[in-house]
């Protein structure tokens, strides 16, 4: 009885863990509708914007093209 138990438990999971999707997010990004989509998401959500602005502030490149460029 508790092989049985431990042999569905293990299949139990594994069959859990195969229904995981991993994202490709260059992929999703590729995409314009989506790419519009996960702007306009993070756009309308005060807590996701702030997170992308942390973000932005951490990331040279970003600064960068935020001052623009000075002559």
């Amino acid at each position: 009885m508790k092989t049985l138990l431990i042999v569905l438990s293990a299949v139990g999971l594994l069959s859990l863990n195969s229904c995981k999707q991993e994202t490709n997010t260059q992929a999703l990004m590729e995409n314009p509708e989506t790419r519009t989509e996960v702007f306009n998401a993070i756009s309308k959500n005060h807590d996701y914007m702030t997170e992308f602005m942390e973000s932005m502030h951490d990331n040279q490149h970003a600064m960068q093209m935020m001052q623009g460029t000075k002559k």
